[in-house]
Order: C-alpha cells, then structure tokens, then sequence
C-alpha cells in the first residue's frame, strides 16, 4: 500500500500521519464544507444536527466506527460534523474522499450513517428533523451492545421502534452549517 492511500485510510477511521514526524495526531471524522462541491446541488445544504433533550440540553450526533462501512451516531460534545441535507430526495449523507458516500438510514427504530445506501424519508420541519413525517421518536440510548460498547458511556442515537430499554426521549434539531 502506497503511503498517501494509507494515510488516507488512517485518516477515515479518525487519525492521520504527520509526515514531517512520526507521531499520530488526532483528527475529526470526515466532514462536508459548504464550499464542496456536493453543496453547489441546489437540492443540498450543509447541515449540522444536535440532541435537544427535555431538560434543554443541546448536543451535537456524531458518528463512530462500529464495522465495515457502518457508524452509529452518538449524542456526543457541543459540536457536530458537518452534514449534507439533499431536500430533493430526503437523504442525509456525507462523502468521504469525492467517491463514497455514507447515508443516515433508519430500520426498525435503528439509526445508522453508512455505505448500504439511505432508507428513511428524512425531512426537516421547522428545524428539526423528521423520518417519516415524524419529529418526536427520537431517543437517546445507553447500553445499547454496540460492537465497541461507546454506548455505555455515550449514548446512542435511536427511533421509536427499536429494542432498547434504557431511552431517553429528544428532538434532534438540524441548523445550518
């Protein structure tokens, strides 16, 4: 493997090399800007999403690496990635190096961001984000048995119709980026 195609993989699953040491520093998962072209669409626009909960509390859904090609969101820190909202075909996604996308997708109450493609209807009313039509099944999820176990200490972005016991009820509120 070439080093530039290893740094870029290092670089996706949330390091980089520093090429002029040979320390590894930390870095933010892949985002959108809104100078990319995926936002030129005008279908599209960069989004960031927060976790309102009912106490007010705002917090930013982020994702983590749970497998191959599949992240989780987590309600996790003041800031969130960047997304990109297409309103034309009611997807949320982010692309990663120009050619791979990662889709919001929603089965069962099961929330994920990953390569399978999208499945949900998501909208956003009056600034907050819908599936369906819906803006009120959002949960927040502790000990969910994600495969690295973040959801113990983190909890887990989910939709009314999942399995999980230990939920809180939230909104998620989607602003502009």
């Amino acid at each position: 493997m070439k080093f530039s195609t290893l740094a870029k993989f290092i670089t996706f699953i949330g390091t980089t090399i520093a090429t002029s040491a040979s320390t590894i520093v930390p870095t933010p998962p892949p985002t959108i800007s809104s100078s990319s072209n995926a936002t030129n669409n005008s279908c599209e626009h960069a989004i960031e999403l927060f976790a309102i909960s009912n106490n007010g509390t705002r917090t930013g859904i982020s994702y983590y690496h749970e497998g191959a090609g599949i992240n989780y969101l987590f309600l996790a820190g003041e800031n969130s990635p960047v997304y990109t909202y297409n309103h034309c075909n009611n997807q949320i996604y982010s692309t990663f190096e120009e050619n791979y996308k990662f889709f919001f997708s929603e089965v069962d109450g099961f929330v994920q961001f990953s390569v399978v493609g999208p499945n949900g209807d998501f909208t956003i009313d009056d600034s907050y984000l819908a599936i369906d039509g819906e803006t009120s099944g959002w949960l927040a999820c502790k000990n969910t048995s994600d495969p690295y176990n973040y959801s113990t200490n983190i909890p887990q972005l989910a939709f009314t119709g999942t399995s999980f016991t230990e939920c809180e009820p939230i909104v998620v509120q989607a602003v502009a980026a």
